[in-house]
């Protein structure tokens, strides 16, 4: 199957043409398919409770024209996610109205998702067979929507189209995966079987104003000025690495699907539709990243019966800020590990216990939490 990619120069979110753009998109993708009677899933990135000008979430104005498209087609459109955290019917209502997911849901005539009733399915992983809940009302869709923002990630370098779909596991499920699962090829293994199992139709990413430095929440908004889109959503997550000046092998998602042959890095057997003179946005990456191969090859040097002493001074490490910390505890109450206590009112990490996910800084609702460096690190370069 030839693999094309659109990607389309937008100005701002108040840019004319994204309809058009939107509408060009979906057209060229589902050749003479018929919608009537069917039901779409839209899967924006909403991972918390945050406006859209701060870059974390999915831009209403896209999800909109996504489902207004749809909506004329004669379709039942469902916006839905399962935000990171604690999951419950009124939390899932104020990410929707904070997020502007209620008002594009409003203007377009689509629906929100309240179901969040588990589907269980079997995979494997190294060859264990494992049990995987996913949100039923995605598994029941005709068609799934995938919609990712352009966001820089502390644990998988840049978070795009297939980590989107990680946000189809309910609540605090996801947690547990982390724990479960905390080396990254591991990780990214399940990413895979989830892309795999879901197979969505079709991937449109906001990469219209992105988000660098400390994502996926804790970053700084960053204008790249495009929407990317493919069928094949590893293929949008290359062309955004391209245009933010990372080198799509240093993802590790998108080097180990390169590794089980799902794409190729190597061959650039594309189809390039839009504006195919695509400039390069650099982003900053997170430090946990900027630091994550240093930490590994540093350990790789290092005999054994010493590493288990000296491990916690080679990982980055986080911080909490009395400043900013609200003492709401969403941190500890997501922490895989349960490695975060509360003392003096502030979170305290223990060195022993933290598997280096980065969830509290994920899901901080005041930006409370920061990355430092490594203690190793920061003596040997500075």
């Amino acid at each position: 199957m030839e693999k094309i990619v659109h990607t389309y120069k937008c100005n701002d979110y108040e840019d004319t043409r994204i309809k058009e753009y939107i509408n060009r998109i979906i057209n060229d993708s589902f050749l003479n398919q018929v919608f009537k009677s069917k039901t779409v899933f839209i899967k924006p990135n909403l991972l918390t409770r945050r406006t859209p000008e701060q870059a974390v979430t999915t831009h209403p104005i896209l999800v909109k024209e996504v489902c207004s498209y749809f909506i004329t087609k004669g379709a039942r459109v469902i916006i839905g996610d399962s935000p990171g955290g604690p999951n419950s019917i009124s939390r899932l209502r104020s990410v929707y109205k904070a997020t502007g997911m209620d008002w594009a849901a409003e203007e377009s005539g689509a629906e929100l998702n309240f179901d969040l009733t588990p589907y269980k399915v079997n995979i494997k992983l190294k060859n264990i067979d494992r049990e995987l809940q996913l949100l039923k009302a995605v598994v029941d869709s005709d068609y799934l929507i995938n919609m990712p923002k352009l966001k820089t990630h502390g644990l998988t370098v840049v978070t795009g189209g297939p980590k989107n779909l990680y946000g189809c596991i309910p609540g605090l499920i996801k947690a547990k995966y982390h724990l479960e699962l905390s080396d990254i090829e591991n990780f990214c293994d399940l990413i895979i079987k989830i892309n795999e199992f879901l197979s969505p139709s079709i991937t449109i990413m906001d990469a219209i104003v992105g988000m660098e430095g400390e994502g996926p929440s804790s970053g700084s908004p960053k204008f790249a000025g495009y929407i990317i889109a493919s069928t094949e959503s590893y293929q949008v997550d290359i062309a955004a690495a391209q245009i933010i000046g990372i080198k799509p092998s240093e993802i590790p998602l998108l080097k180990l699907a390169h590794e089980r042959g799902i794409i190729s890095l190597t061959d650039d057997i594309v189809t390039h539709l839009g504006d195919t003179n695509k400039e390069v946005v650099p982003f900053e990456i997170p430090v946990a990243t900027k630091y994550a191969d240093f930490s590994d090859r540093f350990a790789k040097r290092v005999p054994k019966r010493l590493l288990g002493s000296i491990y916690k001074w080679l990982k980055p490490v986080v911080k909490f800020s009395n400043e900013k910390c609200t003492a709401c505890k969403m941190c500890i109450e997501s922490c895989p590990a349960e490695a975060l206590v509360m003392e003096k009112k502030i979170p305290k990490v223990d060195l022993n216990e933290c598997i280096y996910c980065y969830c509290c800084q994920e899901l901080c609702p005041s930006s409370a939490v920061t990355v430092k460096k490594p203690v190793l690190a920061k003596w040997l370069f500075n």
